[in-house]
C-alpha cells in the first residue's frame, strides 16, 4: 500500500513540472492579447476622431459653398481641427501630422459634392514588442477616414406679407436686412429664387430665376424701403391666399429633373390674420373692372367688403372706384353669401353678423388648403410670423409643424417659426435659411 501511494505522489509532482512551460506559454499569449487589444483600441478611437473631423468638415464647408469653393475650404478646414483636436485623446500621441485634403465635384446626380479626406501615423504600445529589434515596421500604425457630403439645388419663393399693417409698428425697414441675410446662405449658380408680395392683391415682383439675389434684394428694397418709418409699398388687406397660389404656380411651374437632387420651397411671412378672399360673386361688377370680386374684413361685424378690381392694377387699393360695405347698397346687393371651403362646400353668409369671422376663417383654410396642394406636389412649406398678432395654430397647421395640432408627418414637412418684434425677424428667417441647408446636405 505504501509503494501505491509513493508512485502516486510521485506522479503529482511530475505533473507540476509540466504546467510551468504551459503557464508561461499562455502568460505571453495573453499579453500580446491585451497588447493587440489596446493598440487596437487606439487606433479605433483615433479613427472615430478623423471621422467625426471629416464629417463636420464636409458639412460646414458644403454649407458654405454658396461663398465659393475657396472660402468653403477656408471654413471647412478650421472645422476640420476645431473637431479632431478636440477628440478623447490629444494629438500628441500621433506621430503626423494631420492635413485633410477637400475635393467639390459633380455627383452622379449632377448635384456639387464635397469630399474630405484625412489620415495619420499612431504610435503603437505593445505590439511592436512582438516585431523584430530595431526598426520595427509596427512601431507606428497609419489610420485614415473620409467623409462625402451632397449638396443639392433648390428653387425657392419668398411670399411676403405688405398690407398696411407692417408699417411703423411692425417692421417693414427690417425686412431688406431679414430677406437679404436669407438670401445669402444660398447659392446664385446652384439655386434658383422668386418673390412674391400680397396684401389686398398679389403681386409676382420676380420670377423664378437665376441669379436671384441682387433682384430680390433690390425688389424688397423698393417695397419695403430700409430704414425709413413707411415702406413706401405698405397698405392694403392681407389676402393671404393669392400670395400662396402665385408661389403655387411658380414652383409647379419649374420641372423636376430626374438627374438633380432639387429642393422646392415656399416661405410665406405675415404679421397679422388673414382677411381677404377672392371669389366670384352674383353680380355685375361696374364699367371697366373685373367680373372677380374681392371680399375684405376687420373686427367689427359691420366691416365686410366686397370689392371689384381691375386684374391689371397692382396697387394696394384694388378697387379705384371705393368699397361699399355689404349690408348697405354696396356693388353687389344682391350677393349675401359666398361659396366656402370652411363650410365644406357650402356657402357662408356676409349678413349674419359673423361675415368677418367667416372670411378670415375661409382665407385661412383656403392658404392651409393651398400649402396641402404643394405638401403633395414635393414642396415645402415654411412660415414666419411676426408680432402678437398672428394665429400662431394657423400657421404651424399651414406648415406642418410637428408642433401643430393634428400633426401628420409627411416627407414636406415645414416650420413655424415665430418673431415677437421686429428685432427678432432676421433670426426667423435664418433659422428657415438654416433648416432649408440641412434638406440640402446630405
Amino acid at each position: 500500500m505504501k509503494r501505491f501511494m509513493i508512485r502516486r505522489c510521485a506522479g503529482r509532482g511530475s505533473e507540476r513540472g509540466q504546467m510551468l512551460p504551459l503557464i508561461a506559454l499562455s502568460a505571453a499569449v495573453l499579453i500580446a492579447m491585451v497588447g493587440l487589444g489596446i493598440d487596437l483600441g487606439f487606433a479605433y478611437v483615433t479613427k472615430a476622431r478623423l471621422s467625426k473631423a471629416c464629417d463636420a468638415a464636409a458639412l460646414a464647408g458644403m454649407e458654405n459653398i454658396n461663398q465659393g469653393t475657396v472660402t468653403a475650404k477656408q471654413v471647412a478646414f478650421a472645422e476640420f481641427y476645431a473637431n479632431y483636436a478636440n477628440g478623447a485623446l490629444k494629438t500628441s500621441l500621433d506621430t503626423a501630422t494631420v492635413t485633410p485634403t477637400f475635393t467639390f465635384s459633380p455627383n452622379s446626380s449632377s448635384a456639387t459634392q464635397l469630399t474630405v479626406t484625412a489620415s495619420t501615423s499612431i504610435q503603437t504600445f505593445f505590439v511592436k514588442v512582438l516585431s523584430s529589434v530595431g526598426d520595427s515596421p509596427w512601431k507606428t500604425e497609419v489610420v485614415g477616414d473620409s467623409s462625402v457630403v451632397s449638396r443639392g439645388k433648390l428653387d425657392f419663393t419668398l411670399v411676403l406679407d405688405k398690407s398696411g399693417s407692417m408699417n411703423t409698428d411692425r417692421g417693414a425697414w427690417e425686412m431688406y436686412s431679414s430677406v437679404t441675410n436669407f438670401l445669402s446662405f444660398f447659392s446664385d449658380t446652384l439655386d434658383k429664387g422668386a418673390l412674391v408680395t400680397f396684401s389686398t392683391l398679389a403681386q409676382v415682383n420676380v420670377a423664378m430665376t437665376s441669379p436671384f439675389t441682387t433682384n430680390i434684394a433690390s425688389a424688397v428694397k423698393t417695397i419695403y424701403g430700409p430704414g425709413g418709418a413707411n415702406g413706401p409699398g405698405i397698405c392694403g388687406y392681407t389676402t393671404g391666399p393669392l400670395g400662396l397660389t402665385n408661389a403655387m404656380a411658380i414652383e409647379n411651374a419649374q420641372p423636376w429633373p430626374s438627374t438633380s437632387n432639387l429642393v422646392k420651397a415656399v416661405i410665406f411671412f405675415t404679421d397679422g390674420k388673414m382677411n381677404g378672399i377672392e371669389n366670384q360673386l352674383n353680380c355685375s361688377p361696374p364699367a371697366n373692372m373685373s367680373a372677380t370680386n374681392l371680399v375684405f374684413s376687420s373686427g367689427d361685424p359691420n366691416q365686410t367688403f366686397i370689392d371689384f378690381f381691375d386684374p391689371g392694377n397692382q396697387n394696394c387699393n384694388a378697387a379705384p372706384l371705393g368699397t361699399k360695405d355689404v349690408n348697405g347698397n354696396g356693388w353687389c346687393p344682391t350677393s349675401g353669401s359666398f361659396p366656402s371651403l370652411h363650410a365644406q362646400g357650402g356657402v357662408y353668409s356676409f349678413t349674419d353678423g359673423l361675415g368677418y369671422k367667416h372670411v378670415r376663417d375661409e382665407s385661412q383654410d383656403r392658404c392651409i388648403t393651398y400649402a396641402q396642394e404643394m405638401r403633395d406636389a414635393g414642396i415645402v412649406v415654411y412660415a414666419v410670423g411676426l408680432s402678437d398678432q398672428v394665429d400662431a395654430n394657423f400657421l404651424q397647421i399651414l406648415a406642418n409643424d410637428p408642433a401643430s395640432s393634428g400633426y401628420s408627418a409627411t416627407p414636406n414637412d415645414g416650420i413655424y417659426v415665430p418673431a415677437v418684434d421686429q428685432t427678432q425677424m432676421a433670426a426667423a428667417f435664418q433659422r428657415v435659411a438654416e433648416n432649408l441647408l440641412l434638406r440640402l446636405v446630405h
